[in-house]
């Protein structure tokens, strides 16, 4: 079980990873739909369109950033096999769930060992 513990961790922490790549991404591409639509588009109707798109995109990256650094600290405790990773794992776990694909997986695969009765004795406070 601890082999599953850390391969559970791991994937956390390379889905943190992932989304940060992809906050980066979506950050960059809402900054150029801001920086040059905005200052490129014929009339004032079409720049401020351009630039509350682009500031759109930008907070949805934010909001992906946001989601990753739980993921990669989570991982992080899970490999170490902090007392407090697992219940935060649970609850990162439930919240894969809806993702659909990969992390639906994960969510489930998570759930399935970190609630499993030999998995808990890891966990218990050193």
């Amino acid at each position: 079980m601890q082999q599953h513990v850390k391969i559970v961790g791991a994937l956390f922490i390379i889905f943190g990873i992932l989304y940060g790549i992809g906050a980066v991404v979506v950050f960059v591409t809402g900054g150029a739909i801001m920086g040059i639509g905005g200052t490129q588009a014929p009339t004032e109707e079409e720049r401020a369109g351009l630039m509350l798109g682009g500031g759109c995109v930008t907070a949805i990256g934010i909001a992906i950033a946001v989601l990753a650094l739980p993921n990669i600290i989570v991982g992080w405790g899970l490999l170490k096999f902090r007392e407090w990773a697992r219940v935060f794992g649970i609850v990162l776990a439930i919240l894969h769930l809806p993702g659909l694909g990969p992390g639906t997986l994960l969510g489930i695969y998570a759930l399935v060992i970190l609630f499993n009765e030999q998995t808990k004795p890891l966990f218990i406070r050193r």
